[in-house]
């Protein structure tokens, strides 16, 4: 396995040493299965975990691209049904990969890279990645569209602060605070639900 690709799992398995050990032995067999010539790279991780998973941050992010709330909100409910206590803590580490990612490519372009430039050089906290798949690009594309670069900075402070709620809420607490983030994020930008202007929405 390369050292990009340990890295992404880490990454998307944050504080779930249970998830990791089980994607760990999930993706051993893949492998066992597959191409066993080569090691395990960042896009294996990253499509096996998108295939894994029934409903997660990697399938609600392009619904955010796209701004379709209703949408968004039924992936939610579909993932916070699972019951597992672990979902909205993955969910939001997730979406901040996603949104640092979306970052870099806007910090690119406002400094005069085309898109395919930009997507070529995306970085997350300074690792490399890229984006390849035409998918990933059509999804990237909507949200570079959709969300300006100070949008995509309070998006990444809004998921920063719903990390810490997630965390330390109960149960029952919990859809409200990802209901609410959703909201904040498609329909405000980014910005605190008190502060946004919801007129012409």
């Amino acid at each position: 396995i390369t050292s990009d690709a340990v890295d992404l799992l880490m990454d998307l398995t944050e504080d779930n040493t249970q998830e990791l050990r089980t994607i760990c032995n999930q993706l051993g067999l893949f492998w066992q299965i597959g191409a066993k010539g080569r090691p395990i790279g960042e896009e294996d991780v990253q499509t096996y975990i998108h295939h894994s998973r029934q409903e997660d941050a990697f399938t609600l992010f392009p619904l955010i691209a796209r701004c379709d709330l209703k949408q968004s909100l039924k992936s939610l409910s579909a993932m916070l049904g699972s019951g597992d206590s672990q979902t909205p803590i993955l969910l939001v580490s997730g979406l901040l990969w996603q949104f640092r990612r979306l970052l870099s490519i806007a910090e690119e372009m406002n400094l005069g890279s085309s898109e395919s430039e930009a997507f070529a050089k995306a970085t997350v906290q300074g690792k490399p990645s890229a984006i390849r798949k035409p998918k990933d690009k059509s999804t990237y594309h909507d949200a570079v569209q959709a969300y300006d670069i100070a949008s995509v900075r309070r998006i990444i402070t809004a998921l920063a602060e719903a990390d810490i709620q997630v965390k330390e809420a109960s149960t029952e607490l919990t859809p409200l605070i990802l209901e609410r983030l959703l909201y904040r994020i498609i329909k405000g930008k980014g910005q605190a639900l008190h502060q946004a202007s919801f007129a012409s929405f």
